[in-house]
């Protein structure tokens, strides 16, 4: 290491290959490598001028350069610039040298590359004397080493050698043994010269004195060390110059003796320095001035703060000093000093070029150990405040928030300088291209100098495919370890599923039709993971996978049996516990949920996401290549079932569970009971994502038209078309998302009704101390507090356990009393099985699994899911099996081995092994970064398979560097904005179910009867039957099944026809086609209409005289698929009219006042709480009146009381009460007498005659208790309160009277409170006491043609939340608000729009309609005469409805129904029932609604003459008055045949098979075939209508 420290030293060696001035390699084309003598000389005149670093590198040997003892060579554009005599002058002029300042200014022209380890030598043996090692010497050529005279000469030299103690020739000699053999040549001269004794004796002396000298300057060196690290690791940590230290060490060197020490250089002792003590020192560079010095400790920001006042001096026992001077620095040196220190340590950062980066590798700390602390503090203190003004160094804690900007910057600043990728850039292109696999993308980032190109993304994919290629037998991802025996989670488990995708290809052949494949492995002892060696090809050659060829399977003539067990326990539900446990945690939530005052409680799954605590180890998923074959196909299953057992003794395993949806699964279990080899080596394993998406069209088809579908669109949660495809299982997060919320508000009306049926009955219920456990639980979620929210809820599980026995008794009675209940109530068990199957994959509780999974087999049967019914059952019993026949599968299984959790950042996440193949491969080679656009290519979709896993974990671990690493940790239900929308969308669901439907769980309103609670409609006796037998019917079935198909002893092959499902639904009731004698075409109304609107197209057909006929049983733009009305939010309209002037709390003037009231809303008003028999109820009723006229704010001075008639038949309020539902007058009818108690209050009121009766009681009692009670003066008036109807009493402190002028024919008390209204007009205040749009409407009618007191009020009840404020509805301010002529005319539009006796339009609401008469009044205005028998109005309603479907948007124009039609269906891809209704359908409606205004205007008088409502599109059908929907047909005669839905042949070459062939007609697309003969081309125009974007998927 001392070696040519001591002058006179060894001249510095410098390099023929690099350039003299700029010290770099030299390019042919620009280089200059023979100078003539005048260039040499030049050059070394400007060395000596200039006296920088080239002049410390050339002084030594200048004579020798002159000489030309010593070649050099250099750029000609470094040569130019450094000897131009402008330059030099300059340099001259400024005194600016320095070691580095005149390289700096020379420009590099030779491009930059990699050195590689021939350049580190210039000796060649051949061309080169191998003394002087030189290939040219004056007078003398080279000899080349004679044969024979290899060996003496070499001898010789080693003898010279050692002699001389020549290391560097020993070197030479020892790399050369056999010179001959090398083709070594040599000057006789050098050799001759070399082997002298002479000569070998100076050399010797030379050497022993330069030894001698160095040992002298070891001794000085080793004092000058000692002294400096006094000085230079002190606690003040000193800045030093160079040339003081210089001369103290030359001073050191004279005292030791050492010879010319005043010859010895600053820059070697520099050197030496730095040797001696590597990066414990830095040395600050400075032009023109000496160098400084300073400890690593003290960082450069401090070390440059000291740089202006620094001063060396010598205490008295000669140690050195720091004190301060005041020279300066100019910012342009101080920045090029500081890039001096970080490229130097960049330049040392070390690269492995043959292999790639780890995922390890891009993790923060790895990213930080790439990056040279100069550099990274350096960038943090240019950009972080706090680090730049604290110059603290990143080891003492400069790092900031910023540190991974910061680390970016570094990185790339490292991959451009020394031209290399940075885990940053390469995690980045990796990244890039596994999200989004575009080209541009990456290379756009490159060129910003972020990530590595998209050709070295190709490479590194291809070279990791070229590993995994390298493989003996079956192919193993990488990553998949060894089984180990002691290790159940060592076990590797498979799924398979279809791959599809349909190319645009010319023909429409060879497009893709493969079999997936993905493996599983839960391992936490990882495989050992070899680097990826960096290949040179950036395509990969699929030439060399061989694929496997198919093994071909031959079905037997006789299809296979599964074992039968013996006993029929194995399909019992067997873990009783775990399914209470279950449904006792279920419960938890549902109670806590339903609590008014817990807002902030997630949903389902977030809940139990914090209060579980199972968890199972992250899978490994891999990719196996596809089968290009079809999936189904037996031979296909075959060799992939093979595939996997090759897979499995590969690793060790005795047995593999393989994972397939039911096509596949039973192609696979018939090749394995065929196979009985096959057994001990594989189990078949049903799909649970497949299962559950089929239990959710189970749930769809046993419920859907029960009010289900309804309850999901009608409440505007889902839009229809996703709603019917959710039923249908197809989405399968949004069908469990759909059923979730509809059970959960459900769930919240059962629990409210279970709550007043605890509280009758005297049974637990929820106390304050469940109440503060739940707040407590919810403040613990929010908090995000795992542990506590697991200990709260296991105090609820023990708190609520005595709530299940009052449960149980609610539901027991509720059964027992209601068809309605019992059939909701059943939804509610249908929904809970649902979430327990959800339950048993999150948790990975295998036993729940199976419990549920046979719980779902009963729904099978009854909704006609015959396969899963065959098939689910030998799922369980095989696997319950397994704990015999193989313990260790049925233990991995026991322990989660049949779910896959992807990811441990939450729990509550494990999804099924067939659900995790379509998260992962499926899913991500249909999406962005997967491979459409190369399915075709072999080579590019192989490469994809084989590195997809790979790509993956480099992608993973970038996202963990660069993302949030708060975000991702929470379950995606519990960030506040899902919390509020599932708070809001079961709320919405609830609200319309209490306020527009039947609520099925009110004991106090349900009829006893199966009714829709959506539409009101009645079921048959065989639907209610079958509907109310859900799921005990399909255990009976199930239980046949199980005995003659699976258990020993059986009667019937597995594969004998199980018979259809007889189970009638509400769909069984939808009304049928005009023509469909037959009830052939009873389908769902909106593929109805696109199957009609197909067979149109294909004749020719005006299809604008098509769409003019509705091609559905009834309008669906009017009715439900049952025949019953759509019915909108009529309070809607009324809250859009009291915004036109504000509601009143209080009464401010004291007038005398006439207050009206409706009669039976006020008795259905009373709580029953009050009154035990009759007389109490009576007592209830006069107190309440007679206490009205005590209120001083009311000034009461006649009071009325006006009831509804019914003893009318036929009235066209009929199937509004049905559907509210009241039982009418052939219900059941109690003997009201004044001490009997009173029955079910709430379900006797739904009797018409019971209502009769209790008016007249009422009546009665009012006339006998009230006089002496109502004030002098005062009066009370009964309307519709005798046996009469008509009759009219008045009641005061005088007695009774008849008043015959107002004996009315009204059915309704809505239109005979008017009547009394307006005969009441002379009061100045008239207030009704009514919460009915209706009433408020014919109010405004009657008020803008002066027929009302000056004040009318409508008292409706309290005000808001506050029970203490009423609520006074301003009429007469709100008719002179919106004006007389929109008063007029808005009963024809609520009745056009719907009203309690015609239908309203789907999804448009009043709201909707009350914008659009606002708008456009002016052209509404002859709705004001609407109430006229004649047509007058018939325009203006036709009117309306147009403006109402978007008359005017977009430039549209159109004056009938029928062309809307034509124009939505061909320009719009809307559902039909978004469809306006046919001119025939909406002129029916239209007579409905002019009938019922008719009815409205002529409130004032007493006994109207009204005309029979079958003239105005009712129609009596026993005595019932029943709508008629259109008058034509559903559809034209032209496209009547039902042949097209039933042509389900497969190549329609035989009219046998193909009925449409058969019936001389074209096959269309709707047809079962694809690209028969007998299909007819589609014409273009009419094809590209039906590409619409249909309901977001």
């Amino acid at each position: 290491m001392m070696e040519n420290d001591y002058e006179p030293p060894r001249k510095k060696r410098i390099k023929s290959s690099n350039c003299v001035i700029c010290d770099r390699p030299l390019a042919d084309e620009l280089s200059t490598k023979n100078p003539t003598v005048d260039g040499i000389r030049t050059l070394i005149d400007a060395v000596r001028i200039r006296k920088d670093a080239v002049y410390e590198r050339l002084s030594p040997s200048i004579d020798d350069i002159i000489a030309g003892k010593i070649k050099i060579a250099f750029h000609r554009s470094c040569r130019a610039s450094y000897t131009t005599k402008r330059n030099v002058h300059l340099v001259a002029s400024r005194g600016d040298t320095g070691p580095t300042q005149s390289t700096s200014q020379i420009p590099d022209v030779t491009p930059r590359k990699r050195l590689l380890r021939a350049d580190t030598t210039n000796f060649n043996i051949r061309t080169q004397c191998f003394v002087c090692a030189k290939s040219y010497k004056r007078n003398e050529r080279l000899t080349p080493i004679s044969t024979g005279a290899g060996t003496s000469t070499r001898e010789n030299m080693l003898i010279a050698v050692i002699d001389r103690l020549d290391e560097e020739m020993r070197l030479r000699m020892l790399a050369h043994p056999d010179l001959f053999a090398y083709d070594a040549s040599y000057h006789r001269s050098c050799y001759a010269a070399y082997i002298s004794k002479r000569n070998i004796q100076a050399a010797k002396t030379r050497t022993e004195q330069e030894q001698s000298a160095k040992t002298l300057f070891e001794k000085g060196f080793k004092l000058f060390c000692e002294e400096l690290e006094v000085a230079i690791f002190s606690a003040n940590k000193p800045v030093l110059l160079l040339s003081e230290l210089h001369s103290r060490f030359v001073e050191i060197l004279r005292t030791v003796g050492a010879d010319d020490p005043d010859s010895y250089r600053s820059w070697k002792l520099k050197e030496k320095l730095k040797a001696q003590y590597g990066e414990k020192l830095i040395f600050i560079s400075q032009s023109g001035k000496s160098d400084l010095m300073c400890s690593k400790d003290l960082t450069l920001g401090e070390a440059l703060k000291r740089v202006n006042s620094i001063q060396l001096e010598k205490s008295d026992d000669g140690s050195i000093e720091f004190v301060g001077s005041g020279s300066d620095l100019s910012d342009s040196i101080i920045l090029h000093r500081a890039a001096d220190i970080v490229r130097t340590s960049i330049a040392n950062v070390s690269f492995i070029s043959d292999y790639y980066p780890s995922s390890g590798d891009i993790g923060i700390e790895k990213c930080v150990a790439f990056v040279p602390t100069p550099l990274l503090e350096f960038i943090a203190w240019c950009t972080s405040q706090k680090a730049f003004e604290s110059a603290m160094s990143f080891t003492d804690g400069c790092a900031t928030g910023n540190l991974l900007q910061v680390l970016a910057i570094c990185q790339n600043i490292i991959g451009l300088s020394n031209n290399i990728p940075t885990p940053i850039s390469f995690g980045l292109g990796i990244q890039m291209h596994h999200k989004f696999g575009s080209k541009q993308l990456i290379e756009v980032l490159h060129e910003l100098g972020h990530s590595i190109p998209y050709d070295e993304v190709r490479r590194f994919l291809t070279s990791v495919a070229e590993e995994d290629q390298q493989h003996e037998g079956a192919y193993i991802p990488r990553g998949i370890a060894k089984y180990n025996e002691d290790d159940v989670h060592s076990i590797v488990d498979a799924a398979i599923d279809n791959f599809d995708q349909n190319e645009e290809t010319l023909d429409g052949s060879s497009t893709t039709h493969s079999m997936a494949a993905v493996l599983y492995q839960r391992t936490s002892s990882k495989a050992h993971m070899p680097g990826i060696p960096r290949s040179q090809h950036k395509s990969l050659d699929a030439a060399k996978y061989l694929e496997d060829n198919l093994a071909i399977f031959n079905k037997p003539h006789k299809r296979p049996e599964p074992k039968r067990v013996p006993e029929k326990s194995v399909f019992d539900v067997q873990q009783a516990d775990s399914h209470r446990q279950a449904e006792l945690r279920d419960l938890v939530w549902k109670v806590c949920r339903n609590m008014e005052d817990i807002d902030l409680l997630p949903a389902w799954s977030g809940f139990n996401a914090m209060v579980t605590k199972s968890e199972i180890p992250v899978a490994l998923v891999r990719y196996l290549p596809f089968i290009k074959a079809p999936p189904t196909d037996f031979s296909t299953v075959y060799t992939i079932i093979l595939k996997f057992i090759s897979i499995a003794k590969s690793q060790g395993q005795p047995h593999i569970l393989v994972t397939a949806d039911l096509a596949i699964y039973s192609k696979a279990q018939q090749i394995i009971w065929d196979r009985l080899e096959l057994q001990d080596s594989v189990t078949m394993r049903l799909g649970v994502m497949h299962l559950i998406m089929s239990f959710l069209a189970s749930i769809g088809k046993l419920y859907g038209d029960g009010g289900f579908l309804d309850l999901l669109t009608s409440s505007g949660v889902y839009a229809t078309g996703t709603a019917q495809l959710m039923l249908q299982g197809k989405h399968y997060a949004r069908g469990i998302r759909g059923v979730k919320v509809v059970h959960e508000a459900m769930t919240r009306l059962f629990l409210s009704s279970a709550e007043i049926y605890a509280s009758q009955n005297g049974l637990p219920w929820i106390d304050d101390e469940v109440h503060t456990l739940a707040t407590n639980l919810q403040s613990s979620i929010q908090k995000k507090n795992y542990s506590s929210c697991s200990e709260i809820c296991l105090l609820l599980d023990g708190k609520l356990s005595n709530l299940t026995n009052t449960i149980s008794q609610f539901q027991a009675f509720g059964n027992g009393y209601s068809s309605t209940f019992k059939y909701w109530n059943s939804f509610l068990e249908a929904g809970d099985l649902l979430l327990r199957l959800i339950r048993a994959d999150k948790e990975a509780n295998f036993q729940l699994h199976l419990d549920s999974v046979m719980e779902t087999v009963p729904y099978f049967h009854l909704a006609g899911r015959t396969n899963y019914a065959r098939y689910t059952p030998i799922y369980v019993s095989e696997m319950r099996q397994l704990e015999t026949k193989q313990p260790k599968m049925y233990q991995f299984l026991d322990r989660g081995g049949f779910v896959v959790r992807r990811s441990d950042k939450t729990k509550f996440n494990s999804v099924p092994t067939d659900q995790a193949l379509e998260q992962t491969i499926n899913r991500e080679a249909k999406g962005s970064g997967g491979i459409i656009g190369f399915t075709l290519r072999k080579a590019a979709l192989l490469r994809w398979l084989l590195t997809r896993h790979v790509s993956g974990e480099y992608s993973e671990a970038f996202q963990q560097l660069v993302g949030n690493k708060s975000e991702g940790n929470l379950h995606e239900e519990l960030g506040p904005a899902r919390i509020s929308r599932d708070k809001a969308d079961v709320t919405t669901i609830t609200d319309y179910a209490r306020d527009h439907c039947q609520n099925p769980f009110d004991l106090d309103s349900i009829p006893k009867e199966l009714v829709n609670i959506t539409t009101g409609q009645i079921a048959t006796k065989s639907v209610q039957e079958s509907l109310t037998s859900i799921p005990e019917g399909g255990k009976t079935i199930l239980d046949n099944f199980l005995t003659a198909r699976l258990i020993d002893g059986e009667t019937k092959s597995l594969w004998d026809a199980i018979p259809k499902s007889k189970v009638a639904t509400f769909a069984s009731m939808k009304k049928a086609l005009t023509f469909d004698k037959d009830r052939k075409m009873v389908l769902d109304p909106e593929v109805l209409f696109r199957r009609l609107l197909s067979v149109a197209k294909h004749r020719d057909i005006d299809m604008r005289m098509v769409l003019s006929f509705e091609l559905t049983p009834v309008p669906p733009a009017l009715f439900h698929d049952d025949g019953t009305m759509r019915k909108a939010t009529k309070s809607d309209l009324a809250d859009k009219l009291e915004k036109n002037c504000p509601q009143e709390t209080e009464l401010k003037s004291k007038v005398d006042t006439a207050y009206i009231i409706d009669g039976m809303s006020f008795v259905q008003g009373i709580n029953e709480s009050q009154f035990k028999t009759f007389d109490d109820l009576g007592e209830v009723v006069v107190k309440k009146l007679t206490r009205l006229y005590r209120n001083p704010d009311l000034a009461v001075k006649i009071l009325t009381l006006v009831f509804d008639r019914y003893d009318v038949s036929g009235s066209i309020k009929g199937n509004e009460r049905q559907r509210r539902g009241d039982i009418g007058a052939d219900g059941p009818s109690h003997n009201i007498i004044g001490k009997r108690p009173v029955p079910n209050y709430r379900q006797f009121l739904k009797s018409g005659q019971n209502k009769a009766a209790l008016i007249y009681f009422l009546s009665q009692y009012i006339e006998e208790n009230a006089p002496q009670r109502i004030p002098q003066e005062d009066t009370l008036v009964i309307a519709g309160g005798h046996p009469n109807r008509e009759v009219v009493r008045e009641v005061s402190d005088q007695g009774t009277r008849d008043l015959e002028s107002l004996f009315s024919t009204h059915d309704e008390a809505d239109t005979r409170m008017v009547l009394h209204a307006t005969a009441l007009s002379t009061f100045p205040r008239t207030i009704v006491r009514c919460d009915d749009t209706d009433v408020l409407l014919i109010l405004l009618y009657y008020q803008s043609r002066g027929h009302l007191s000056p004040e009318v009020y409508m008292h409706a009840g309290h005000s808001g939340k506050f029970v203490t404020r009423e609520r006074f509805i301003p009429v007469s301010k709100i008719a002179t608000a919106i004006g007389i002529e929109q008063c007029r005319i808005l009963p024809a539009v609520h009745a056009l729009t719907g009203c309690d006796t015609t239908s309203s339009f789907f999804r448009l609401g009043k709201k909707t309609v009350y914008t659009v008469v606002q708008k456009h009044q002016e052209a509404l205005k002859g709705l004001a005469e609407f109430h006229s028998p004649d047509d007058e109005g018939l325009d203006a309603a036709r009117e309306l409805l147009l403006l109402m479907y978007g008359k005017g948007r977009k430039g549209r124009s159109y004056d009938t129904l029928d062309e809307l039609r034509f124009i939505l269906s061909s320009t719009t891809d809307k559902p039909v029932s978004s469809l306006p209704p046919t001119d025939d359908a909406f002129s029916q409606h239209a007579l409905r609604a002019k009938f019922q205004t008719m009815i409205w205007c002529r409130s004032h008088i007493a006994k109207p003459r009204m005309r029979d409502p079958t003239e105005y599109g009712w129609v009596k059908c026993n005595e019932i008055l029943q709508c008629v929907t259109t008058l034509k047909d559903s559809a034209p005669r032209d496209i009547r045949d039902l042949t097209h839905l039933f042509c389900k042949d497969t190549n329609c070459t035989d009219g046998r098979k193909c009925p449409c062939l058969f019936a001389g007609l074209k096959c269309i697309e709707i047809c079962s075939c694809n690209s028969c003969p007998n299909t007819v081309a589609v014409l273009q125009d009419y094809a590209d209508d039906g590409d619409g974007n249909g309901d977001e998927d």
